[in-house]
């Protein structure tokens, strides 16, 4: 039975990962247009993130094409081949992201561990199902 309900939640994992981060890139283009520079730099003093407005458009629009590629491989749209490669780059993208946010641009332990932890936690759970959804080899 586990045989035949693993392709099933192998392709609905990719489905919920790919609306998720076709949503966030759309949130994060949103967002980013949305803010004057004065709240974008009040938001950055209170502990907002203070990556480069450049580099918060140019993930988002890797998101949106991240989700695109997560959506349509289960959907048969991709080759396996082009799948394999369009799921390393998803994940190397979110890797970039989760190191930007969490070491480089963002504040560690900020505004407290726990909500620093929570959501590191929670792009390391995005990452490996990422890397879960790599087409395999069959034997």
């Amino acid at each position: 039975m586990t045989k035949n309900f693993y392709p099933f939640s192998t392709k609905l994992l990719s489905l919920a990962l790919g609306l998720f981060l076709v949503i966030v890139g759309v949130q994060g283009l949103a967002q980013g247009n949305s803010l004057s520079r004065s709240l974008q730099s009040v938001a950055a003093f209170l502990g907002g993130s203070q990556e480069p407005a450049f580099l918060s458009v140019t993930f988002s629009i890797l998101e949106i094409l991240s989700g695109a590629i997560l959506f349509m491989t289960p959907l048969g749209f991709l080759q396996p081949n082009v799948a394999g490669i369009g799921v390393l780059f998803v994940d190397l993208v979110w890797l970039g992201k989760t190191l930007l946010d969490f070491f480089v641009y963002g504040k560690p332990f900020q505004p407290n561990a726990f909500d620093w932890w929570r959501g590191l936690s929670l792009n390391l759970v995005i990452l490996i199902s990422i890397w879960h959804l790599r087409p395999r080899m069959e034997r």
